[in-house]
């Protein structure tokens, strides 16, 4: 097991004020979609330029980029796929996202040293899936979301890869990468990032031929979504390396407000406001998704399937204009609520307020109809002004923007150039005054002024942490040199920070095609799903001795499991070779039938 150590906040990224957002509210890393290989198949598509300065940002400022190329390819798309990895590999990105096994392979080959993680959709469940992929090297695991905390904690116990496991977003009702959904209704695969999102579908439900009346239980297959922020300390503590949240097609307000919350519980400040600001800012519904183990019932509710925000309370009375609700939460005028009865469900802007001890009085704008209100109908705020405007300011302010801390010291004597030492926790350098020292006539230089003046970068990404003087005294040097070595110290940091890894990709051949293949030693492999079809295979067997030499393997995939050791005895006192189907997933303490073999 690895010591605990620092782990990183990863932030999905659709677009550059998306970048920004995570760059300016703590993220340590960010992903995106590769060009027209991504799982995200709805979103934006960046073009080459926008991703070029995507990844230089985000290295300006110390923050990693991911680049996920997480769906299946198809032998037709390996040329295309080449040339997009060539192009993409070429900006610089720290790791590769990656689904495809084959594909995996191939970037292993043609780029040795790219850093590949797994993508939740290769399901990745248990730690014999990672020793089966030792080969590949891949450095790190992104966990099927479906991995509670004790399955998480037992996996990282037998494996030293990096882990990393979805804390926060939207959660899918199929296991990761096994949802065929989209393709079985509408021809559009999830695994080729074309998801229909059906699970968020309304359903009619019918138990023995009837219809049943769901009332207002009509999204059967929506689950809530994943809030894990409770559940950090204990990831941490685990030895997760990397907390990821999903929401490439959310807002910068998303990004920014979920980044800034979660950062705050990795560092134990997290606060109840916190959990308010997320779900204000977009929420179905929080809920630990499988962290805790199954809990159907609790993680789809089937009343709702999109963006609700946090519930505030009910109404309690209803005026001519107004309607006033129990509550201490601080809301505004132009923040946004949703009120949602029995037969309705409308939002609007609020247009005035008045508190009173523990209620509010709310007026609405002219969407809403306060004569069809009810009492008991639910409110919740869903949109907040400030949190809009922070999350802003945390990208315009240059008070409030991320800042990298250097370190400085200048050195310098008489008839000497003056040298200025900087470091930034990455690289260490040194800059020099272009004209040599003098002694001082009048004014001579002083401690003060060169910090002032080495101080003075708030239209840079740096700030000066550490400022140590060691300079001859009754010495002189020009302000205007102290000005060039700043802009000398700050071109050298940029270009230190955004250079990129030289990486030429290895020449490969594509293999050729095996033309007239044809086999005379072909012979079976057989599936069979109940213990009376292998029965019945023993008994031909008996009369047609022959049909041995074409059996190669009985495979048994039965629904239930008792039939399994009597099933494989049977086979091994016919000397016949036997397998067991395993589930398509596999979690950590699910081995016992493999004891049969």
């Amino acid at each position: 097991m690895l010591a605990m150590q620092k782990s990183e906040l990863l932030l999905p990224v659709g677009n550059y004020q998306m970048c920004l957002a995570a760059i300016h509210n703590g993220a340590d890393a960010v992903y995106l979609g590769m060009p027209e290989f991504n799982a995200r198949g709805r979103t934006h598509d960046h073009s080459w330029e926008e991703l070029r300065e995507i990844i230089e940002t985000c290295h300006l400022y110390g923050v990693a980029v991911h680049m996920a190329f997480n769906i299946l390819i198809f032998e037709d798309e390996l040329s295309k796929a080449i040339q997009v990895l060539d192009k993409a590999i070429a900006l610089g990105p720290d790791a590769l996202i990656i689904q495809d096994i084959g594909l995996i392979r191939l970037v292993r080959q043609r780029y040795p040293t790219q850093v590949i993680h797994a993508s939740t959709q290769m399901t990745v469940t248990n730690h014999e899936a990672i020793d089966l992929l030792a080969d590949l090297e891949i450095q790190r695991f992104v966990l099927g979301r479906e991995n509670s905390l004790e399955e998480i904690k037992l996996i990282r116990e037998k494996t030293d890869k990096e882990l990393e496991v979805f804390v926060h977003g939207a959660l899918c009702v199929a296991y990761s990468g096994q949802c065929f959904t989209s393709e079985a209704l509408g021809g559009r695969s999830a695994n080729r990032g074309q998801c229909a999102q059906s699970c968020r579908f309304d359903y009619e439900l019918y138990v023995d031929g009837k219809k049943l009346n769901l009332v207002d239980k009509k999204y059967l297959v929506s689950p809530q979504d994943l809030c894990g922020i409770h559940e950090v300390e204990t990831l941490q503590k685990i030895g997760v390396e990397s907390f990821k949240v999903e929401g490439r097609l959310k807002s910068p307000q998303f990004v920014g407000t979920v980044a800034k919350s979660y950062k705050k519980a990795m560092n134990s400040k997290v606060t109840p406001d916190d959990l308010i600001d997320m779900q204000t800012t977009y929420s179905r519904g929080f809920y630990s998704g499988w962290l805790h183990g199954v809990a159907h019932q609790k993680l789809v509710r089937g009343d709702y399937q999109s963006h609700r925000g946090y519930l505030v309370g009910e109404i309690k009375e209803i005026k001519k204009k107004s309607f006033i609700i129990e509550t201490s939460l601080e809301m505004a005028r132009g923040d946004g609520l949703l009120i949602v009865g029995q037969n309705i469900e409308v939002g609007e802007k609020i247009y005035q307020l008045k508190w009173y001890k523990n209620s509010l009085e709310v007026f609405l704008g002219p969407k809403v109809q306060v004569s069809k209100l009810k009492l008991g109908d639910k409110v919740y705020l869903n949109r907040k002004e400030s949190l809009f405007k922070a999350v802003e300011q945390s990208i315009k302010n240059r008070d409030l923007t991320k800042k990298i801390p250097i370190n400085i010291v200048l050195k310098g004597v008489v008839d000497q150039v003056l040298g200025c030492e900087v470091d930034d926790g990455q690289h260490q350098f040194c800059v020099f005054s272009r004209s040599k020292l003098e002694g001082a006539k009048k004014r001579a230089l002083d401690e003060n002024t060169c910090q002032k003046n080495m101080n003075s970068l708030a239209q840079t990404v740096y700030a000066v942490r550490n400022f140590s003087y060691q300079v001859e005294e009754d010495i002189f040097l020009n302000l205007r040199e102290l000005k060039m070595m700043k802009q000398d110290m700050v071109f050298l940091l940029n270009h230190l920070r955004t250079q990129k890894r030289t990486t030429t990709p290895r020449q490969m051949s594509q293999p050729k095609a095996i033309e007239n293949f044809s086999s005379d030693k072909s012979r079976l492999n057989i599936v069979l799903r109940k213990k009376d079809q292998l029965e019945a295979l023993i008994t031909m067997i008996e009369k047609k001795p022959h049909f041995r030499d074409v059996l190669n393997w009985v495979i048994l995939d039965y629904e239930f499991g008792k039939d399994y050791f009597s099933s494989v005895r049977l086979l091994k006192e016919q000397n016949i070779l036997c397998a067991i189907a395993t589930t398509r997933i596999l979690k950590p303490q699910e081995y016992h039938n493999f004891k049969l073999i």
